[in-house]
């Protein structure tokens, strides 16, 4: 239990750190400390809104999280690895060309 605690805790650190990261280039500010108490108030707000009940969390669960575990978890980050591949060998080609 402490260690699925732990990796919680864990996963949910990164995600807020990649938002609030992420939304402090994506406004062109040079630090991200002042997006981290907006981020953490709308992650807090948007918890209690996604789902009233447990019921509903076991729902999804049962119904959609089969479809949108696989999707979100395999078929993106597959997708965005070969993206970066595809990137880093044409760049590469590129400069070789260029060197001849």
């Amino acid at each position: 239990m402490a260690v699925w605690i732990v990796g919680a805790f864990v996963k949910i650190s990164v995600f807020y750190y990649a938002a609030a990261l992420g939304t402090a280039q994506w406004l062109n500010l040079s630090d991200y400390r002042p997006v981290i108490w907006p981020i953490g108030i709308l992650i807090v707000e948007f918890s209690f809104w996604s789902y009233p009940s447990s019921m509903d969390v076991n729902r999804f669960d049962i119904i959609a999280f089969p479809i949108y575990g696989v999707l979100m978890q395999t078929i993106i980050p597959l997708l965005l690895l070969v993206i970066a591949v595809i990137k880093r060998n044409g760049k590469r080609k590129k400069e070789g060309s260029n060197s001849s």
